[in-house]
């Protein structure tokens, strides 16, 4: 059931704001005419974002935001509710990718992924909500998560596992949200393929897992995997048709936000009360 949600002049948080689909979110929030707190840890291309929504017309910030960093989420939070005193729609949805199999991928590079795509969300959990909560009006939070994160599959175990997190987190923060009967609502976007540069993620990663990868000569299999998910991503939709599609969803009221229909069966069997739209209760503890 569609529901209109009101935008103008509402505020919205995205991580990840420079590219790939944290652009095309931000650039759909300046459409709808919201103010936007823009955040990335790429200095000149999240500059050069804030410079084209501001002479859009748009009321826009940015702040530089490295998400697996705790105090850089808590600054973030601290900047944005100094500014315009209030959140409408925080977006979590920075993130990285890292293939190879479990026992291939270094604890480095685990530790890393884990920190950007998973901790990253937690972060603006904790330091968003609360305040969010204390505002006592309908707000959404939307964590971006991936079709990897309701499915398995071989050579992407660091991302998939920190995707079925993100997934897992938000279906949980569903639970306490509505126990609390709070205003705040949830959603998971989990994207099919998305003409991004995720395949180019290590540009952002720290030296120390530069060094490491650079220093690790790929198999012709892997030159092969690499190069065909490359391909497969420059055929994947745009950002614009990825946002228009995330916001399409969200004002029908769906908390799986999937890019593509015939992923639906994926989320049937998932929690039966989130899909319904109902209250969770706390299980009785056997005597």
């Amino acid at each position: 059931m569609s529901s209109k949600i009101s935008y103008l002049g509402k505020v919205a948080v995205i991580t990840g704001a420079a590219s790939g689909i944290g652009r095309g979110i931000a650039e759909h929030c300046a459409k709808v005419g919201m103010k936007i707190v823009l955040a990335d840890i790429e200095k000149k291309p999240l500059f050069a974002i804030e410079t084209l929504l501001r002479n859009k017309g748009c009321e826009v910030i940015s702040v530089l935001t490295d998400v697996s960093k705790e105090n850089d989420i808590k600054k973030l939070a601290d900047i944005t509710f100094d500014k315009f005193g209030c959140v409408h729609f925080l977006f979590n949805n920075a993130g990285v990718g890292v293939g190879g199999a479990a026992w291939e991928t270094s604890i480095a590079q685990w530790n890393w992924i884990i920190d950007v795509n998973l901790k990253g969300v937690i972060y603006g959990i904790k330091y968003f909500i609360p305040r969010m909560l204390n505002q006592d009006e309908e707000c959404f939070v939307v964590n971006t998560a991936s079709l990897a994160g309701l499915t398995t599959g071989a050579g992407l175990a660091p991302y998939i596992v920190t995707k079925h997190a993100v997934v897992s987190l938000t279906e949980t923060l569903f639970h306490d949200l509505a126990i609390k009967k709070s205003k705040i609502k949830t959603a998971v976007y989990c994207p099919v393929i998305v003409n991004t540069r995720i395949m180019d993620s290590l540009r952002n990663a720290p030296e120390n897992i530069k060094i490491e990868i650079k220093n690790v000569e790929l198999t012709d299999e892997q030159r092969q995997t690499e190069d065909y998910m490359r391909h497969v991503l420059t055929q994947g939709m745009t950002i614009e048709q990825s946002s228009a599609c995330l916001f399409k969803e969200l004002e029908m009221g769906k908390f799986y936000i999937l890019t593509h229909p015939g992923c639906k069966s994926m989320v049937e069997t998932r929690f039966k009360d989130i899909l319904n739209d109902h209250v969770p209760t706390l299980p009785s503890i056997p005597e």
